[in-house]
C-alpha cells in the first residue's frame, strides 16, 4: 500500500477504514506492507499491518514481489504512475467524489492488459464518479468502511461531542450551539486533517480533546454525537457512534443518509434553533430511548454485513491479481 500515512499517528476515517480492511486480508493469510511517505517514522507492525518508510531502495524491491498495489488520496498518482509502468494491478480507494482525471484514461478495455480497479466508499460515491463528468469506466465494487465493534464499544457518557472541529465538519456551528445552551457539556475532538484550520472557542462548558487512535476515550465522555457536516460521502463517525447507542444528530448529505438510514436523525446545518431544541429534546428520556434504540438497530444491520464485504473485497483484490475482472 503507498498512501500519505496510518494510525496510530494519522487518525481520520480514511486511514481507519484502510486499516481494517489490511487488518482482515492479515488475518486470512496475505502479507500487508505499507509504505507511508515520512522519514521519521520507526517501522512497526500494527494489527499484524507493516508500516514503513517509502524510500527508494526499500520501497522498488517489494512492488516488484508484490501481487498488488492499494492507493488512496494524495499518493494516487504516485501508486498509478508506478504500476503504469510495471502493469502490477493497483486498488484505488475513493473516499469522497472528488475526480482524478488520470483514472479513467488509464483504463484498460481488454480484461487481460487491465491493471487499474476502484473501490468506493458508498454507493453515492461511486454513482458521482462512473457517471459524466467523471465518467469512470474501471472495474470495481462498493465498501463501506467497516467498522470493528471491539475498536469503539464503550460505556456512553454526559456529553455532546463534535469529532473534528474544521469548519467544513461543523467547528463554528458546534462553539455556537455550545454559546447558546450553556447548561449542556460539549466535547470537542481535533480533526485528524485539516490540523491548522481547527476551530476551538473558549467556552466554560467545552472541553476539547487531542486527536487520538483509541476513539473509546471519545464514545466514553458521549451522550449526543453532532455532524453538521457541509458534506460526506458516507459517515464512518457516525457508525461508531451508533454502535454505542448513541444518537446522531446531522446535517442530511447524501453519504450520511445512505449511512445512517432511520437510525439517524437529520437538521439541515443551517438551522441553528432546531439544533438547540433537538439536543433540549432528547433530554427527555422516553424519547433519547427511542433514539438510542434507533441507532442501535441500524448499527446491527451495518455489522451483519461488514464480515461479508470484507470476504467480497478480498475476492475483488485476488480477481484484479488473476485479470478475471
Amino acid at each position: 500500500a503507498l498512501i500519505h500515512g496510518y494510525p496510530n499517528f494519522k487518525n481520520s476515517g480514511a486511514e481507519w477504514m484502510l486499516h481494517e480492511m489490511f487488518k482482515f486480508l492479515v488475518e486470512k493469510g496475505h502479507d500487508v506492507q505499507v509504505r507511508v511517505p515520512i522519514t521519521e517514522i520507526k517501522p512497526y507492525t500494527l494489527d499484524g499491518v507493516r508500516v514503513g518508510v517509502d524510500v527508494y531502495h526499500e520501497t522498488k524491491p517489494d512492488l516488484q514481489e508484490c501481487d498488488i498495489v492499494i492507493t488512496h488520496l494524495n499518493r494516487q498518482g504516485r501508486a498509478i504512475n508506478i504500476c503504469d509502468e510495471t502493469k502490477k494491478p493497483c486498488v484505488v480507494v475513493h473516499h469522497n467524489p472528488h475526480g482524478f482525471a488520470i483514472i479513467p484514461h488509464k483504463h484498460n478495455p481488454t480484461p487481460q492488459d487491465r491493471w487499474l480497479y476502484c473501490i468506493y466508499n458508498s454507493e453515492h460515491v461511486k454513482k458521482t464518479l462512473t457517471l459524466p463528468p467523471h465518467s469512470y469506466p474501471n472495474p470495481s465494487m462498493v465498501l463501506y468502511p467497516p467498522v470493528d465493534p471491539k475498536r469503539v464499544k464503550a460505556k456512553k457518557g454526559t456529553k455532546v461531542t463534535l469529532i473534528n472541529c474544521w469548519p467544513d465538519k461543523g467547528g463554528d456551528l458546534f462553539a455556537a450551539i455550545a454559546a447558546r445552551m450553556p447548561d449542556k457539556k460539549f466535547l470537542g475532538v481535533k480533526g485528524g486533517y485539516a490540523e491548522t484550520k481547527q476551530v476551538i472557542v473558549s467556552h466554560p462548558n467545552i472541553e476539547y480533546m487531542e486527536n487520538t487512535p483509541d476513539i473509546k476515550k471519545v464514545y466514553a465522555k458521549t451522550r449526543i454525537l453532532l455532524m453538521p457536516s457541509i458534506r460526506e460521502s458516507y459517515g464512518r463517525t457516525a457508525v461508531e457512534a451508533m454502535i454505542n447507542g448513541i444518537p446522531v444528530i446531522a446535517h442530511p448529505t447524501v453519504g450520511l443518509k445512505e449511512c445512517m438510514g432511520e437510525g439517524g436523525i437529520y437538521i439541515d446545518r443551517a438551522d441553528i434553533d432546531a439544533w438547540v431544541a433537538k439536543i433540549n429534546e432528547l433530554d427527555d428520556p422516553d424519547k433519547y430511548e427511542a433514539a438510542s434504540k434507533a441507532a442501535l438497530a441500524r448499527a446491527k444491520e451495518i455489522e451483519a454485513d461488514r464480515l461479508p464485504s470484507l470476504e467480497r473485497m478480498e475476492t475483488f483484490l485476488m480477481k484484479a491479481i488473476k485479470k478475471e475482472l
